[in-house]
């Protein structure tokens, strides 16, 4: 079967396996002892997202298909809880990480247009808040007061407490760059929604031109760099 989801817990023990054509099987295997790994039942396109607690005893588990994250005690593979925000019917979940100290669990869901962060008390399941415009992968500082995660096609930072953005990808394209054009000591870039101008010594933004939320389809740059 295809791996399509790994993890590996804190003390490198024990891998947590997401495989088949279409993720049907949650597989929990002590890989560095004798023995075959086994299975815990998870629903139809399960097990794409996973994430082991600090401690090992705890793995949580969802499907970029479907509306929760669940909780599992890896000990005998028992369901401790399921994680449901509020508005599943517009949200799909795409990321999980626990804190440090393993006492919250942060859950990433994403819709078409819009993205929200869950940040969940551990193990009892309660929801504990909310915030807008959060990233689809997500990675936490192991002092546990930052959160870097990659969002609108770049990487941006959060403070945890309060929550709180730091940086963002304000200098860099939100989507991936479709054309570049380089013109002397300048270099042109364009993205689907901006047209960004740099230098291309410093590698500095000098300006950006939007097309007010229309889709950039061409550029052309003149010769002599003057006319775009």
């Amino acid at each position: 079967d295809v791996a399509n989801a790994l993890a590996i817990s804190p003390d490198g023990n024990t891998l947590a396996i997401g495989t088949g054509a279409n993720t049907q099987k949650l597989l929990i295997w002590k890989w560095q002892e004798a023995g075959e790994p086994r299975e815990i039942k998870v629903p139809e396109r399960g097990a794409e997202i996973l994430c082991f607690s600090p401690d090992g005893n705890w793995l949580a588990e969802g499907g970029r298909i479907g509306d929760s994250i669940r909780i599992w005690r890896v000990a005998d593979g028992k369901l401790m809880s399921k994680l449901v925000p509020s508005e599943v019917e517009h949200f799909r979940p795409s990321a999980a990480v626990f804190t440090p100290d393993g006492k919250t669990l942060l859950t990433s869901f994403r819709s078409n247009t819009d993205s929200c962060i869950h940040l969940w008390d551990m193990p009892t399941g309660k929801h504990l808040a909310r915030y807008a415009d959060g990233p689809a992968s997500m990675s936490i500082s192991p002092n546990g007061k930052l959160l870097l995660g990659r969002g609108r096609g770049g990487f941006r930072v959060w403070e945890l407490a309060p929550w709180k953005e730091l940086s963002n990808n304000d200098t860099g394209h939100n989507e991936h760059a479709l054309q570049v054009e380089i013109r002397g000591k300048r270099v042109i870039s364009a993205d689907y929604t901006t047209i960004r101008i740099w230098d291309a010594e410093t590698c500095k933004e000098c300006f950006r031109l939007s097309h007010e939320g229309r889709w950039v389809g061409a550029i052309a740059v003149s010769p002599d760099g003057s006319r775009l």
